[in-house]
């Protein structure tokens, strides 16, 4: 008699801290090791959309909260895990980021007060580039410099200049093929008209 089995299927939520990363150089996050408080570690791979939303990638030692679905896998007698969620709670040897100075971020308009926004392209092109790097950069010069209240730095789609990624608009200005040692003189020209 041959029985057919389906997998269970059920949602998870779990918060720990980043052991190892699935990780090819010059690509996206494939999936986390996540270590809970418990002492268990998951392997759990990263949905599509996850990775490409995620501004700031996790690297080992982050506290992260994970959410998506649970699969018992029968014959291998195993769970597979699957987040379609990645919250980053605390980056490593830093304090929780609700806590430190933040740029204001993409997607709603929050940013009424903010006189000037920067567009950085997160497409996959212009990341293999090193837009990722260049959004971290200026994230960082923007705390440094005091701009973090006057500046917002928005994620875009593409800009239509792949090639010569990656591509940031500051001040109605396109910038391309930007290094992220270039950050602080754009900036400082951005202050400089205040």
């Amino acid at each position: 008699m041959n029985v057919s089995y389906t997998p269970s299927l059920c949602r998870f939520a779990l918060d720990g801290m980043v052991t190892d990363i699935d990780l090819k150089p010059g690509e996206h996050p494939r999936a986390v090791c996540l270590k809970v408080d418990g002492g268990e570690t998951y392997y759990i791979k990263l949905h599509k959309r996850v990775w490409r939303e995620l501004v700031i990638w996790p690297s080992v030692g982050d506290r992260l909260r994970v959410m998506g679905e649970r699969v018992y896998k029968p014959k291998k007698q195993d769970y597979r895990y699957k987040a379609d969620y990645v919250e980053i709670l605390a980056k490593a040897a830093e304090q929780p980021l609700d806590q430190s100075p933040s740029v204001t971020q993409d997607k709603k308009p929050q940013d009424k007060g903010c006189k000037d926004k920067i567009l950085v392209c997160q497409k996959s092109s212009c990341c293999r580039r090193g837009g990722k790097e260049l959004w971290q950069a200026l994230e960082q010069n923007l705390v440094a410099a005091n701009l973090h209240d006057q500046v917002s730095l928005k994620a875009t789609g593409c800009m239509g200049q792949c090639k010569r990624g990656p591509v940031m608009v500051v001040a109605k200005k396109r910038y391309t093929q930007v290094k992220p040692n270039q950050v602080k003189p754009l900036l400082d020209t951005l202050n400089s008209k205040k």
